[in-house]
């Protein structure tokens, strides 16, 4: 139950993390002809935010005095200078008053910062949770000291103070109770005197009204501009050509909540809103999202990720013969046909069919309409997934698919074999084997010296070598040419070396030799010419059957106690603590299926006279098609 717990909890962290925390900061310097000033914008969903309230140019500063008359009136203790209060706090601006200047981005002009109107504050509340005031004030408000020139309150009255705790900031936007000032006399205030300072953040929309944060009656209202003096701070939509995707709804859907404010809790689910690529087009009954609090709700829930183009054909490797069979680097032609028009951004690449774990990609030559034209890579043998995917902003790499239920082949197999004499093998002079070469592979608990010659990936094994020079020499993983793939020595004591087959190696045939590297150069260690020690020995290299699953085992034996172990007696072949019935298959390591058998359990023999000596592979399969593989040693 703890670990269920603990899974939840870190699948939610995920979540919050994905869908709402977005830390893409952008430096900001704002210019007009006398002063410049620098800011920070942050990411919210898809605009940037200013984190501070526009602070320069300088209209109407408040003195000292008009300060120190509000903090009197409300008896609050602040020793601030009006300089840092100006400067955190930001300055205030009258209706159709703003910032007068233009704002860049590394040193180059932006035009796209713009005062927000309603649309643009309601999409970032609708970024925050459910949407309620909590949310909304522990999202977007600052946490303590967030703000050097703010004062926690002692009095621990919230609603007359700075709203910190529990405040989690999460976008960095900062907000702050600031207030307002006055423009004339107005109930004993006099013009530039504060009203609702440290009990309301108030700023100014394009419309000329303001959004207010009251937290004296703790909600979220748009009011008329009234003609006082407000905060500013500008934001930056983020284009489609950035995002890389379209929203659309569904008609009836936008028509029942356009005319509706933010709605707490709103069920983003039951809104039919659908994401698409540029080219894409949005089928009949849709419209194209506007900026607003559902859009809002939309993206805190699936972020911003570009939406994928889907496969609207067969993926297909064009060959004569129709055999996805090749040799390293050979050049092939590959069709792919998506919903994008213009497929510039899609790449080809080779991944496990055993995890799904990407390997290596293709080198893409050249592209005619929908036939790209790619080259293999190097010293990857074996068998592979052939899969399409596009590389995100961040490096991600997004799997390109079919549309769900549709019949389209989104991912091919690829067999790559070696090509002949790519690299000289090169033997060394210098250095001599010394003795045989051993294999010493626990197998069922028993070491196996020199009679099984396959390993799993990951799983330690010894390999005696004796050479000549002991302290230089390793173990190499070669592939049958003579190509050295990759060292798999771990340790050494002596000449007993103990090695592991490391998990980027795909699963197939290989040869160990015992190696030195000279001037850079891998060099083979062989005997000389007058021995007659075995110098290099073969490997199977093993990886879990991607058909079968290990926890198969409690449904062959009982309460998976016991052990499956294959044992001889009498030239047939016994499964130890097989309670349950199965069916046996035995394949030689060319994977050719040689004898099969239904309803055997441990008391049943199964025939192997006609088996020659050598190494064989037991699949076991359960009544529940379970599986279990094994190996066994025919002596």
């Amino acid at each position: 139950m703890k670990n269920s717990l603990l899974f939840i909890a870190i699948l939610m962290t995920f979540h919050f993390m994905k869908g709402q925390r977005e830390n893409e900061i952008l430096n900001l310097e704002f210019r007009n002809e006398n002063v410049t000033a620098n800011y920070k914008a942050f990411k919210i969903g898809e605009y940037y935010w200013m984190s501070e309230n526009f602070n320069n140019p300088k209209f109407n500063t408040a003195t000292q005095e008009q300060l120190t008359k509000h903090m009197s009136v409300w008896g609050v203790p602040y020793n601030v200078s009006i300089n840092d209060y100006n400067k955190y706090y930001g300055e205030y601006y009258g209706l159709g008053w703003e910032p007068k200047g233009k704002m860049y981005e590394n040193n180059q002009l932006n035009s796209g910062w713009v005062l927000p109107g309603i649309a643009e504050f309601d999409q970032l509340l609708a970024m925050c949770g459910t949407g309620s005031y909590k949310d909304i004030k522990e999202y977007l408000g600052a946490k303590t000291n967030d703000n050097p020139a703010a004062v926690n309150l002692e009095s621990g009255d919230i609603d007359n103070g700075h709203w910190f705790a529990p405040n989690k900031n999460v976008y960095g936007f900062g907000l702050m109770p600031g207030g307002g000032r006055i423009n004339g006399p107005w109930e004993g205030l006099l013009e530039g005197d504060f009203y609702g300072l440290y009990k309301q953040a108030r700023l100014r929309l394009n419309t000329g009204g303001l959004i207010v944060f009251d937290n004296l009656t703790h909600k979220v209202v748009y009011e008329p501009a009234l003609y006082h003096w407000l905060n500013v701070r500008w934001t930056k939509r983020i284009p489609d050509e950035v995002l890389g995707y379209k929203l659309y709804i569904k008609d009836s859907d936008f028509n029942k909540y356009k005319d509706s404010g933010l709605i707490v809790n709103f069920d983003i689910s039951t809104v039919n809103i659908k994401k698409l690529g540029l080219q894409e087009v949005p089928p009949a009954g849709f419209l194209e999202l506007p900026n607003g609090w559902i859009r809002g709700f939309y993206v805190q829930k699936n972020g911003t990720d570009p939406a994928l183009p889907q496969i609207v054909s067969h993926l297909q490797i064009i060959k004569k013969d129709n055999k996805y069979i090749f040799k390293e680097k050979d050049s092939i032609e590959i069709y792919l046909r998506t919903s994008e028009s213009n497929n510039k951004n899609i790449n080809f690449g080779l991944y496990n069919p055993k995890d799904g774990s990407f390997r290596e990609p293709l080198n893409i030559i050249s592209q005619d309409g929908f036939i790209y034209t790619c080259q293999l890579p190097e010293n990857y043998i074996g068998n592979f997934m052939l899969v399409p995917y596009i590389v995100q902003q961040n490096g991600e790499k997004n799997i390109v698919k079919r549309a769900p239920s549709s019949p389209w082949i989104d991912r091919l197999p690829l067999t790559i074999q070696y090509k002949i004499n790519t690299k000289k093998y090169i033997p060394s002079e210098a250095f001599q084997v010394t003795s045989y070469m051993q294999l010493n592979i626990k197998e069922n608990g028993s070491n196996m010296v020199n009679k099984i010659f396959q390993v799993d990936i990951e799983k330690n094994f010894m390999v005696s070598m004796p050479t000549s020079n002991q302290e230089i020499s390793k173990i190499g993983l070669f592939y049958s040419n003579g190509d050295f793939y990759t060292n798999i020595t771990t340790s050494r004591k002596g000449a007993v070396y103990t090695c592991k087959i490391p998990n980027t190696v795909q699963d197939g045939t290989y040869v160990i030799m015992p190696y030195t590297k000279e001037n850079k150069e891998i060099k083979v260690i062989e005997r000389t010419n007058d021995k007659y020690y075995m110098d290099r020995l073969p490997l199977v290299v093993l990886e879990e059957d991607i058909w079968g699953e290990d926890s198969s085992l409690a449904s062959l034996s009982q309460k998976n106690k016991e052990n499956l172990i294959p044992y001889v007696k009498d030239n047939n072949l016994y499964i130890k603590g097989l309670i349950y019935p199965a069916t046996i298959s035995i394949y030689n390591l060319n994977g050719n299926k040689l004898k099969s058998q239904k309803n055997i359990t441990q008391d049943t023999g199964t025939a192997i006279y006609n088996l020659k000596t050598g190494v064989y592979i037991i699949q076991l399969i359960s009544e529940q098609g379970k599986v279990k593989n094994l190996k066994f040693i025919k002596e």
